[in-house]
């Protein structure tokens, strides 16, 4: 309710909810080294990163809720190339040209999918090298 009628003032609490909960993850993924995402690692996703992490069949409710919180940051997120050594070249969203931000091959079969990004950039120029990519991607991605 408005909070001229003695409301908070908050148009959608469920948004709200989701809001603050992506900000907490953001905490979790760009503050890694803090006690508490120290503590939350050990307990949730030892042997994996946060953006990679399950529920678990033991999750709390507070676990679920992060992992709500996530995927809102997972959907409005894109990966900054940089030199593409930490991007996947058809997994992650890095692509901004499709409707998905994602590479699409042309035939599945001819997919590595532990490729990436930098293995299509030439080091030396710092410009895009496609030769990797002939007849594997359509003319229009390329």
């Amino acid at each position: 309710m408005p909070k001229l009628e003695g409301g908070m003032g908050f148009r959608n609490l469920h948004d709200f909810n989701l809001a603050l909960l992506a900000k907490q993850s953001w905490r979790l993924l760009t503050e890694q080294n803090s006690f508490w995402a120290l503590i939350m690692k050990s307990r949730y996703f030892p042997s994996c990163n946060f953006l990679k992490a399950s529920k678990g069949a033991c999750a709390s409710w507070a676990w679920a809720s992060m992992l709500e919180g996530r995927e809102v940051i997972i959907r409005g997120s894109q990966w900054k190339i940089l030199n593409g050594t930490r991007v996947k070249l058809w997994i992650d969203k890095w692509f901004p040209v499709s409707l998905d931000d994602m590479l699409h091959p042309i035939n599945d079969e001819l997919v590595d999918e532990n490729a990436f990004v930098s293995e299509i950039i030439n080091p030396i120029t710092k410009s895009w090298d496609l030769s990797n990519l002939n007849g594997r991607i359509s003319d229009q991605d390329a």
